[in-house]
């Protein structure tokens, strides 16, 4: 095979994301990189004298200017950067998955075939959740740590995370299957979903970590500890963000000393058929004051329809101005029995996929 070929599909030495022929750090962890490799263009971790793909000797450069083949400068340890001396507080979503039986499996499977399966396994899973924005935080043996909001804001993290974690427990049900000459058991995953405030401290750059505490990592952990094999638990913040995305069944389970005697988690059961966007405005709520104007406009443009007289109304306004609140109401002052409501959304995570609010539309159709 032409090693140049093999560009396209170079992985970070840390978190094993794509990562760019001449990228001088990971977008997916924020690992430095290392030399590039003559022969097989194969990423070495630093500090690395021989590929360990090939085995070839990498070229020793002098710490100066002079450029590594590909356009890779050589890499000496980067000193820690900090956020700031006392860290930031952020308000995340954690992810944490972990595979169901691993200890059994290696002592079932050859470890070849096991390191093959792990591979695929978490070459996906990295894949999917860098793919709807998230931060690896870490990955060991089985498990893998993700965060949801950081280091960009994002405000619908915890529909990021539940949709990752529904994406990876059957992407590895899949590769059960691909592998299922070699396993007496299906593999799944469990997981737990918590969402809470954080405080990140350094970050180390050679490996991606931020340095994230909090008692929201360990409700992430407690939730998935707690769930079955091919669950998701959420803890009820998540839920709460969420009920107009998925569906969940409340589960009550015991905790630990310290805390309350038990305590509430709900079992992710699928994305909802019909996402409703206005998840915020379900049992009591007040009544709608000093919309007045919005509402005569759209109604307007509803008689106008009835008429046979198409037209566009675009509602703008800051996150959080009262645009969801508006059109529900609007759409329950419509009469039910004649007016037929299509609805399709975008969500930041589908702004690569052309056309996705019209893809939506006509899914939902």
């Amino acid at each position: 095979m032409d090693p140049r070929t093999v560009a396209s599909v170079m992985r970070c030495p840390f978190c094993h994301a794509r990562v760019d022929a001449d990228a001088a750090v990971c977008r997916a962890c924020g690992a430095r990189l290392g030399a590039l490799c003559d022969g097989c263009e194969t990423i070495n971790r630093p500090h690395s004298r021989f590929c360990s793909t090939c085995g070839r000797a990498l070229a020793q450069v002098s710490h100066g200017n002079s450029p590594i083949r590909g356009g890779h400068h050589p890499v000496t340890p980067a000193p820690p950067a900090s956020l700031s001396s006392l860290g930031e507080r952020k308000w995340v979503t954690v992810l944490f998955s972990d595979l169901c039986g691993y200890s059994r499996l290696c002592q079932q499977m050859d470890p070849e075939d096991v390191r093959e399966m792990m591979d695929a396994i978490f070459t996906s899973v990295v894949d999917i959740i860098t793919g709807y924005g998230g931060h690896i935080d870490r990955i060991i043996g089985d498990e893998v740590l993700a965060v949801f909001g950081i280091p960009q804001v994002q405000e619908d993290a915890p529909q990021r995370a539940v949709r990752a974690a529904i994406d990876i427990h059957g992407m590895v049900t899949e590769t059960s299957t691909r592998f299922g000459d070699l396993l007496n058991h299906p593999l799944n995953m469990h997981s737990g979903i918590a969402t809470g405030l954080v405080v990140t401290g350094t970050v180390d750059l050679t490996t991606g970590r931020h340095g994230i505490t909090g008692d929201t990592l360990n409700h992430a952990l407690a939730l998935t500890n707690q769930a079955a094999g091919g669950e998701i638990l959420v803890d009820e913040y998540t839920m709460a963000a969420t009920s107009g995305y998925s569906l969940f069944e409340r589960r009550r389970f015991p905790v630990g000393p310290g805390k309350d005697d038990a305590t509430h988690a709900y079992r992710v059961l699928g994305i909802a058929r019909m996402p409703d966007r206005i998840h915020r405005c379900r049992g009591l709520r007040a009544r709608m004051v000093g919309r007045e104007m919005e509402m005569a406009c759209l109604q307007q443009a509803f008689d106008a329809l009835s008429r046979g007289q198409g037209g566009c109304v675009f509602i703008t306004g800051e996150a959080g101005s009262g645009k969801s609140r508006l059109i529900a109401e609007f759409k329950n002052s419509l009469p039910q029995d004649n007016v037929r409501w299509l609805e399709g959304n975008a969500h930041n995570y589908t702004q690569n996929i052309p056309y996705y609010p019209l893809i939506d539309l006509l899914a939902r159709a």
